[in-house]
């Protein structure tokens, strides 16, 4: 039998330490420990609450009508939203070609573009607004993707919905911008 050497609550046994506790005081340790963070974590928390579809919240059976949400956006009729000029897009002039202003780092920025087939790097005067982005683009497209409609992205945001913002405003200031084209 393997001698085994006691320290008050420590023992060694086989060269492993044993530590002897109070089972009081270990369910008391652990039920202070839960007590200190009841105001930090949700007492009813369902782990599966963001997962549940709509049905499962109401009960079985098929959604109401008022419930149904469209995120097709709206329905088209005689052609595309960009041959009835209903898009921002559409109305982003294509005969504006862009002249790169002069470097000056007080009102002249550079960004650069990044699209499948490479990237582009141009200057545009900070107080330009992000619609002469679009209308660089449109009146002198990138090599293969002629009258292609696409989406500028920056910090995940679609930059369509900042048009009529100065380039400053919209932080592209020495930034990168994603070009995708759509189908």
């Amino acid at each position: 039998m393997p001698k085994i050497q006691r320290t008050s609550n420590l023992s060694f046994n086989n060269n492993k330490l044993c530590i002897k506790i109070n089972k009081a005081t270990l369910l008391g340790s652990i039920s202070n420990s839960l007590n200190n963070t009841a105001g930090l974590v949700p007492e009813h928390e369902d782990p599966d609450a963001l997962t549940k579809s709509v049905s499962d919240l109401k009960g079985k059976g098929k959604a109401q009508e008022d419930d149904v949400m469209d995120l097709d956006g709206p329905e088209e009729s005689n052609g595309t939203l960009e041959e009835t000029g209903n898009s921002a897009f559409s109305k982003i002039s294509t005969s504006n070609p862009h002249t790169e202003p002069a470097a000056n780092p007080a009102t002249v920025t550079r960004i650069q573009f990044r699209y499948s087939g490479g990237r582009v790097i141009r200057r545009f005067a900070l107080a330009d607004p992000v619609r002469r982005i679009f209308e660089w683009l449109k009146s002198e497209p990138l090599a293969g993707f002629e009258s292609k409609e696409f989406e500028l992205l920056s910090s995940g945001k679609n930059l369509i919905e900042r048009l009529d913002e100065t380039i400053d405003e919209a932080g592209l200031k020495n930034q990168t911008v994603m070009v995708e084209f759509l189908d």
